[in-house]
């Protein structure tokens, strides 16, 4: 703009001096939202949004968005021999879902599973209840079950092939009431295994933890009662409601 006489020195622009509700969407840069710094994980539950609610522009808590009661904690895959595998149950969950898929290094292994409720310093090697039924496709059952052990038994052994491996969905419950209520530790699965010929086998099972009523578990520990975990690859989600 020109001037007559002096050029008035430039002063910067406030939020007073802009009439309130003049600022339209075409005023907005096209990257007004891409050109800002990437949240790269999930949204936290305290993170917001800023959402039109019948034109009218609100905050909304990410905690109120649908989806959060069942959120991904971890994920792992590995190809290398170990002799267990610890995976951490992260606090803030009533319960767990644990995908699974894992082979041993041995034949005729039988996964195990315990549970620590001291943070992983150590895993519990009693009190364990479980049972289970492996349905072979020639419609024979083979249950299992176990009393006060120091494991649960996931499955029977996956035969002499350790290349088929196993596939299991595993549902930990950490949902601890208190002292006055009989609330414990509890797992349950199913899944599938393939045997030598190979034959394919159905499985179903579920155990408890008979001890520490109202401590939570904190990790799962998966290992086989002979040899190693030759491979496996794992999903962990949390559920909170």
């Amino acid at each position: 703009m020109a001037y007559i006489g002096k050029t008035p020195t430039p002063a910067p622009l406030t939020s007073s001096d802009i009439t309130n509700g003049i600022v339209t969407g075409e005023k907005l840069n096209a990257d007004v939202i891409s050109s800002q710094t990437e949240l790269a994980t999930a949204p936290a539950d305290t993170d917001e949004f800023l959402i039109s609610d019948a034109g009218v522009l609100k905050r909304l808590d990410a905690s109120l968005v649908g989806g959060k009661d069942f959120e991904k904690i971890s994920t792992a895959k590995s190809e290398t021999d170990i002799t267990t595998l610890d995976i951490a149950l992260t606090s803030g969950f009533r319960s767990y879902m644990l995908l699974i898929r894992m082979f041993p290094t041995t034949d005729n292994a039988k996964p195990n599973l315990r549970l620590s409720v001291d943070g992983g310093s150590s895993y519990l090697e009693n009190s364990y209840y479980w049972g289970h039924l492996n349905i072979n496709s020639d419609t024979d059952s083979d249950p299992e079950h176990g009393a006060n052990e120091a494991q649960m038994v996931v499955s029977g052994n996956h035969g002499s092939n350790v290349a088929h491996g196993g596939y299991f969905i595993m549902d930990i419950d950490t949902s601890i009431a208190d002292s006055n209520y009989n609330s414990y530790n509890t797992c349950s699965w199913r899944g599938y295994r393939m045997d030598t010929t190979p034959s394919f086998r159905s499985i179903h099972g579920s155990g408890v933890l008979f001890t520490s009523a109202t401590t939570a578990a904190t990790h799962v520990r998966l290992f086989y009662d002979s040899g190693n975990i030759n491979e496996y690859h794992y999903t962990l989600y949390g559920r909170k409601a």
